[in-house]
């Protein structure tokens, strides 16, 4: 029976034959959540590719440090570059299409500010670290070994502006369509996610006339975290990796 080893990201330097010490959140998560002991494996990842097999050298009050013995080149990145622009939602309902999105293994995220955001550049600036955590956190369960990019907010008519990829698409439950209806078989594609409320009518029209293919979901209405997840796991299936 293989022996579950913890995997944890971490923003050191790694290289073999290194000595890191893990303080903080990591050291106690070690500690007092893992509960691991001198000798134990761990491995660690720092999001720029590849990850790390470490053996634990010792643990102090508010540290562990660990050697590291090898490094694993793995790879599990989809070919499918996904852009994620969604709009700023309730707390735990980003949390939620934040975390879901890294899993599913979106490129970046880019949050946008729309005509019905609730949440002012203010709130963000104190969210974003939160939100750092969150796609670290996903990272570390699903296996990933790169940290998609999380952008600072813009406004919706410049991510209409930075939107790029083969195939640009609108999550819209007014859409008569949905992604099988698409015969293209795109590399990139950027998709946009409104807010609770929705995106606006005008907003809309824009990014329908930058080229914008809406998309629905079928005669059920999604809640704004659910809308990623689903779309995503269809986008993975067609063309990505699942």
């Amino acid at each position: 029976m293989a022996i579950h080893v913890p995997r944890l990201f971490t923003d050191h330097h790694l290289g073999i034959g290194n000595n890191v010490i893990l303080s903080g959140k990591t050291a106690h998560h070690i500690q007092h959540v893992l509960r691991e002991k001198l000798g134990n494996p761990l491995i660690l990842f720092d999001g720029l590719g590849g990850e790390y097999t470490c053996t634990i050298i010792s643990i102090g009050r508010r540290e562990v440090e660990v050697n590291i013995n090898g490094h694993d080149p793995a790879n599990r990145e989809s070919a499918l570059n996904i852009t994620l622009g969604i709009a700023i939602l309730k707390r735990e309902a980003m949390n939620t299409a934040v975390r879901q999105a890294a899993e599913l293994g979106v490129t970046s995220i880019i949050p946008v500010e729309t005509d019905n955001t609730s949440v002012t550049r203010v709130q963000f600036g104190k969210r974003r670290e939160n939100w750092l955590r969150v796609i670290q956190s996903a990272c570390e369960q699903s296996g990933r070994t790169m940290l998609p990019t999380l952008h600072e907010v813009v406004a919706f008519d410049q991510w209409i502006e930075l939107a790029k990829g083969d195939l640009k698409l609108l999550a819209s439950p007014l859409a008569g369509t949905g992604i099988k209806c698409i015969v293209s078989v795109p590399k990139s594609i950027s998709l946009l996610i409104g807010p609770e409320g929705g995106i606006s009518g005008s907003e809309e029209q824009r990014a329908l006339d930058a080229g914008f293919v809406p998309v629905s979901l079928g005669s059920r209405i999604l809640r704004a975290e659910t809308a990623p997840i689903a779309l995503l796991s269809i986008m993975q299936y067609r063309w990505g990796d699942f």
